[in-house]
């Protein structure tokens, strides 16, 4: 009878241990994925910034493409070489009230 005891009690402490072995490799298996989807997204926010600083530097040069392109005297050039306007003279200019 006391070998039998002994025996369930074996039998229980082995449950107990691939239980408790278990734990450990799924907590190990959460721990790796966790890592492993950190550093994902420490990727992905890197390509993001170099994409905000691409897009930043885009932005600096179209607004200096449009400052040029509003610039008077070249709106005045277009408007004397091309189209052949003319400031015009005093009695050309008519106030209207």
């Amino acid at each position: 009878m006391s070998s039998l005891l002994i025996r369930r009690v074996k039998s229980n402490d082995c449950v107990k241990v691939f239980i408790g072995i278990f734990i450990v490799m799924a907590l190990l298996l959460v721990n790796v994925w966790f890592h492993t989807e950190a550093t994902q997204l420490k990727y992905r926010m890197a390509e993001e910034m170099r994409r905000r600083e691409f897009l930043l530097e885009e932005k600096k040069r179209f607004s200096l493409e449009i400052a040029s392109l509003e610039a008077p005297e070249r709106i005045e050039g277009i408007a004397r070489l091309r189209l052949g306007m003319y400031m015009p003279s005093r009695d050309q200019v008519v106030f209207v009230k």
